[in-house]
């Protein structure tokens, strides 16, 4: 069907086609696992304290949301126990993970800082909390491996991260931190649905693209 749908293309005098990209099993298993490879790999860099128990109800736990989501179980990396699923998260990190922030494609960046504004606005009504540099040099810490002269980090950045490491550390050592972050999440929960809920009431009748 898109092989003829690219052919009346050409033959109505278009000088090219968007080439179709399929999405497949492979691509959702892989950012599937971009949801919760983190925690499942490195849980105590986030501040988790956690038993091996609880670590397989969180494989299980999205084992389930990969088989809403699509993913086939044969290609669901959380089907077959925690072990295979923190096996496969090491190598997706490994092989795609790692690779692609060695050698970001173009365009990378924008999407990124598109992304971490949305969070910033989210968190903090905007204010820079975080930064694309920051979360994914912490990100390459947790695997152990140096930063890549690509990414240059600004003594701002630089804070970003400690301040992470500190928050992670707060919850796992100091009683009561972790509790206080969670009500603070809570919190924001609701103060964002009710933000989203104005933002819809005030396109009322009028096109979103407007």
């Amino acid at each position: 069907m898109y092989d003829a749908v690219a052919q009346v293309g050409l033959e109505n005098g278009c000088g090219s086609v968007a080439r179709v990209q399929h999405i497949t099993q492979y691509d959702m298993a892989v950012v599937h696992s971009g949801f919760f490879s983190a925690i499942l790999l490195y849980h105590s860099h986030f501040g988790v304290v956690c038993s091996r128990a609880e670590l397989e109800d969180y494989a299980f736990f999205w084992r389930v949301l990969g088989h809403l989501f699509g993913v086939a179980d044969e290609y669901n990396i959380c089907a077959h126990g925690l072990d295979a699923a923190t096996t496969a998260c090491k190598e997706i990190e490994a092989e795609v993970t790692w690779k692609a922030l060695r050698d970001p494609q173009d365009g990378w960046k924008e999407m990124s800082d598109a992304y971490i504004s949305g969070v910033n606005l989210f968190l903090a009504g905007g204010f820079p909390v975080n930064s694309t540099e920051s979360l994914v040099a912490f990100r390459i810490c947790m695997m152990g491996r140096n930063v890549p002269e690509w990414l240059k980090l600004t003594w701002l950045d630089r804070c970003r991260v400690w301040m992470l490491k500190v928050a992670a550390l707060m919850m796992r050592c100091l009683p009561g931190f972790e509790r206080l972050l969670n009500l603070l999440a809570f919190a924001l929960y609701r103060h964002s649905v009710r933000l989203v809920s104005r933002q819809l009431e005030s396109y009322a009748g009028h096109d979103f693209r407007s």
